[in-house]
């Protein structure tokens, strides 16, 4: 995101009379923003999306027209999600504004758009998009008399046009607005009149509350994390669905455990939460620094991972019932399953060590088949990332000639494979999932790496880089220019091509409403 002001512009209009109100504005630029082969970028200054196609000969970018600009944007699937002040005759309010943008026959149009009760400054969405839900990341507003930071806005995108959209209400079961918001897949509870249900955790200090997504009209169920009287304070900071049992296994900073929390129906009349929540402890006799769940659908079983500070990896069954415990002779605090190679993998990022653990996650018993692999990689680990296929793990390093490390998880006999590179890789892609696209700092070229095969190669670049964003066909590298400066490349499979666009975020600033 860039913010500066319009100087372009207020050069060329100097003397040409009274010029619009936004023009004034400093410049907030949003994005860039995959969508299919376009890229986008959200002015909150002009009030308009900007989009670059790609696919015409000549590419050259166009604007849509928002109804609000943007104090908040999110890609949710193939859609951006705005959120922006509502204005009505130049004047602001104390409301907020949700407009979808989607490709339409090849060009961005305003799809769809809500107005909001609140000035709410987030929004978070479920993973298939049907679902949206605006509330407040803060709990003050130097603007206004009175806030309910507690209040929230859902939005489901399944309902029709007409239908009551979008329902407001407070969770009144939380000291102060959401830290974080989790949205459940479909899940079965024992003894449901219902099919499936499709719920939202809102977690706070001390407390979470339950929201039933498809009866929002109904009260949410909150839940306290501690006694009354306790002075514990924790904060949840990972929540995850069993969609086999239909329990929230939740780790909380500041917890000596993990939360098992059980969903039990229950025969309440609307507005009354249908539901009830009861927390199940078990017991990892130790501080939890990170959790995974191991969901086995053939066999109907989930299973607990959890990461402990001891350090060890303890494996739990969603009854709470300890099954295995495994040393590990160095400390890890990131846990990750890789479900289409049945393998855990254990590590710290940001510099805190070069070891890593592997695990077989196969099911035996009441536990996993597996013990701990552990590999020393020469170069501390700064984050992970996992490809495409959900068999390769990507280990970035940032302190010295290794940038990446390969570990190829689908192997019976893995080995980490290291990549020496030119200083770290501040941004990356993947582009037709098999490729790796980096870049890095002050270096005027874009790496490329094959998965399958293991081999390399550089795309020159006339200008250093600042990120990279993979497209449906074609790769962009963007750079520093407050009017817009990309690099596509086209052909990354064969022979790669590389054309350079400027004045991006200009094209067609001065035209009528665009």
């Amino acid at each position: 995101m860039k913010s500066l002001p319009l100087y372009a512009m207020l050069l060329l209009l100097g003397a040409c009379g009274p010029r619009p109100a936004t023009w004034d504005r400093a410049r907030t630029v949003h994005g860039p923003f995959p969508l299919a082969d376009q890229l986008i970028w959200i002015d909150d200054a002009s009030e308009a999306a900007i989009a670059l196609d790609l696919h015409q000969i000549k590419p050259s970018s166009y604007r849509t027209p928002l109804i609000a600009g943007a104090s908040f944007v999110k890609r949710i699937g193939e859609q951006l999600v705005v959120l922006g002040a509502s204005t009505r005759d130049g004047q602001s309010q104390r409301l907020a504004t949700l407009q979808l943008l989607a490709l339409v026959d090849g060009r961005l149009s305003l799809k769809r758009s809500f107005e909001l009760p609140a000035a709410f400054d987030r929004v978070a969405a479920s993973d298939d998009g049907r679902f949206i839900v605006a509330y407040f990341a803060t709990a003050t507003d130097q603007g206004a008399v009175f806030r309910n930071p507690n209040q929230i806005a859902v939005v489901d995108l399944e309902q029709a046009a007409g239908a009551q959209q979008p329902v407001s209400f407070t969770l009144r079961d939380l000291p102060g607005p959401p830290s974080g918001v989790f949205f459940s897949p479909e899940l079965r509870l024992a003894n449901d009149t219902r099919s499936t249900r499709r719920l939202a955790v809102f977690a706070a200090s001390n407390a979470i509350s339950v929201v039933d997504l498809e009866q929002p009209e109904r009260q949410p169920a909150g839940l306290s994390l501690v006694p009354f009287d306790s002075t514990t304070r924790v904060e949840p900071q990972v929540v995850l669905f069993d969609p086999l049992t239909g329990r929230i296994v939740m780790r909380a900073k500041g917890a000596s455990d993990l939360y098992l929390i059980a969903l039990s129906p229950t025969a309440a009349k609307s507005p009354l939460a249908d539901f009830a929540l009861t927390i199940e402890r078990p017991s990892a006799a130790a501080d939890v620094v990170d959790v995974a769940l191991l969901v086995d659908q053939a066999i109907g079983r989930t299973l607990i991972a959890a990461l402990t500070t001891a350090p060890e990896l303890v494996v739990f069954d969603t009854q709470g019932a300890l099954a295995q415990r495994f040393a590990l002779d160095s400390a890890a605090h990131a846990l990750r399953y890789l479900p289409a190679v049945d393998r855990l993998l254990a590590y710290s990022e940001a510099g805190v060590s070069d070891r890593i653990f592997v695990f077989e996650a196969k099911a035996e018993g009441k536990g996993i088949a597996g013990r701990p692999v552990g590999r020393t990689l020469g170069s501390a680990v700064a984050r992970v990332a996992i490809a495409p296929d959900g068999k390769n793990a990507l280990i970035f390093h940032d302190d010295g000639g290794v940038a990446v490390s390969l570990l190829d998880l689908g192997r019976a006999q893995w080995s980490e494979e290291p990549l020496a590179g030119r200083g770290a890789l501040t941004s990356y892609d993947f582009y037709d999932r098999d490729y790796l696209v980096a870049i890095t700092p002050r270096v005027k070229q874009l790496g490329l790496l094959d998965l399958r095969t293991r081999s390399v190669g550089d795309v020159p670049l006339d200008f250093e880089p600042i990120s990279v964003v993979a497209l449906d066909h074609d790769v962009v590298v963007t750079h520093s220019s407050p009017t817009g400066l990309i690099t596509a490349i086209s052909g990354l499979d064969a022979q790669p091509r590389a054309r350079v666009i400027s004045g991006v975020l200009i094209e067609g600033l001065f035209d009528a409403r665009y």
